[in-house]
């Protein structure tokens, strides 16, 4: 499966940051991606948009559940051949 991160940034990629989050209070351009970069676990992603299509939204994979329900399902199986 393509991480997304195997081919060059094409037109529509665009990654939206929550521009309300405490951690990037008082940051100005110069400093943004720094505190994107190294917020530790804090998801400040809001939406992200992959050619044109939105994949997230409000912070959530628009397949969450499914991708949820697979990986669980995996991890089942995985455990069962143990």
């Amino acid at each position: 499966a393509a991480s997304g991160f195997d081919r060059a940034a094409r037109a529509g990629d665009l990654i939206a940051l929550d521009d309300q989050h405490p951690l990037l209070a008082a940051r100005d351009n110069r400093n943004l991606l720094d505190s994107w970069i190294f917020s530790g676990n804090a998801n400040l992603v809001r939406d992200v948009w992959v050619g044109g299509v939105r994949q997230v939204q409000d912070g959530q994979h628009h397949a969450r559940s499914a991708i949820a329900a697979r990986y669980r399902q995996t991890l089942q199986r995985l455990a069962a051949g143990m």
